[in-house]
């Protein structure tokens, strides 16, 4: 059963929103600025900077899939992928290298200290592990969940994205890789910059329900809506 991720986005988009309307004008912070820059970032120094380094020769196609995703083709219609995102001028959509692979781009739920999206869990492993059938690839399919190198599919995969389809960057750091939202990386930020909510958060009975790792995002995220 799908999740009821409306509710959730609309409040992290609500959140982001009142972060935006604190600026009154166009800045190289993207967390703070009013208006988003057209263009690629090629890196994520310039998605932080709101400084796209490409911002023509490109066009932006629709992909399918169970989630919102784009493409990006240059002017021979050769898919672009070595690049960090790109924005319409409205949204921000991030490569899916960032932690899984580089064939798509997926929007930003909202931009906040930890950046929420959402995509499938491990496409690209659970993917490779259905033919995988060498002694390390069955062991790394046993350690995801499976017996062998056929039974952690593509299905699993849809299953567990439907449970918690959340990816998060946190963006102080200065890698701009993306993690799953779980209790371990939640707890990981927690730990190191709210204690105090860390002790709430410790409290809770089920550390890995989607919706209490939401909660406490959330509230992160509203606590340190001036950073």
């Amino acid at each position: 059963m799908k999740p009821r991720l409306g509710l959730i986005a609309s409040i992290f988009l609500l959140l982001s929103l009142q972060s935006i309307a604190q600026s009154d004008s166009l800045t190289d912070n993207v967390l703070t600025t009013k208006k988003l820059r057209y263009g690629i970032y090629r890196t994520f120094n310039e998605f932080k900077s709101n400084s796209p380094g490409i911002t023509s020769g490109f066009s932006i196609s629709i992909d399918s899939g169970e989630f919102i995703r784009r493409r990006l083709r240059d002017k021979k219609g050769k898919i672009i992928r070595r690049v960090y995102g790109f924005s319409d001028g409205l949204n921000i959509f991030l490569n899916a290298k960032v932690y899984d692979q580089t064939n798509y781009f997926v929007p930003i739920v909202a931009l906040s200290k930890i950046t929420y999206f959402e995509d499938f869990r491990g496409k690209a492993n659970a993917i490779a592990t259905q033919t995988d059938t060498t002694s390390e690839g069955i062991l790394r399919a046993r350690l995801m969940g499976g017996f062998n190198g056929v039974t952690y599919s593509y299905t699993r995969s849809k299953d567990i994205a439907y449970q918690n389809p959340g990816w998060i960057i946190y963006m102080p750091d200065d890698d701009g890789h993306a993690y799953v939202l779980s209790k371990e990386t939640l707890t990981s930020i927690l730990k190191q910059y709210d204690v105090n909510l860390l002790a709430e958060f410790n409290r809770e009975k089920d550390q890995n329900d989607f919706a209490t790792l939401m909660k406490y995002l959330i509230e992160f995220n509203r606590k340190n809506s001036n950073w």
